[in-house]
């Protein structure tokens, strides 16, 4: 099964709509909700959704307005899918810490390129450290 919203505008209030019907496709196997301006809390919504789609083999969420914490919480809903192959979340805000997260938990050759990552320095706390 295939469920394909790239470039639609879903946010968190559509996430919330489409976290009631996920759970229900149980062949689920090709997710995009790339470009769907999902941001941190239709991230957050979305993870508890496919915490049970043991079928997921691709989730693309490119262009997200995503952050670490979110991608903290999906982490922790995609350590049951063994049929995972591609987890694409280019061009997030994504932080250093929470690239090098993703890139540590997922399986090599899982995660996608991140190269249009929009935020991928470190917090100013971090800078501090090096002196």
């Amino acid at each position: 099964q295939h469920l394909d919203l790239n470039d639609n505008t879903v946010k968190e209030d559509g996430m919330r709509a489409l976290a009631e019907v996920i759970p229900l496709l149980k062949d689920l196997a090709i997710l995009n909700l790339g470009d769907c301006l999902l941001q941190t809390g239709g991230g957050k919504v979305l993870a508890g959704a496919i915490q049970e789609s043991k079928k997921l083999k691709e989730l693309h969420l490119a262009f997200n307005e995503l952050d670490d914490e979110a991608a903290t919480l999906l982490l922790g809903s995609l350590g049951n899918k063994p049929a995972l192959k591609v987890v694409d979340v280019n061009g997030n805000e994504f932080k250093k810490a929470g690239l090098a997260l993703l890139a540590e938990k997922l399986p090599e050759g899982v995660l996608g390129s991140m190269s249009d990552n929009e935020d991928d320095s470190d917090d100013d706390d971090d800078e501090a450290d090096e002196d």
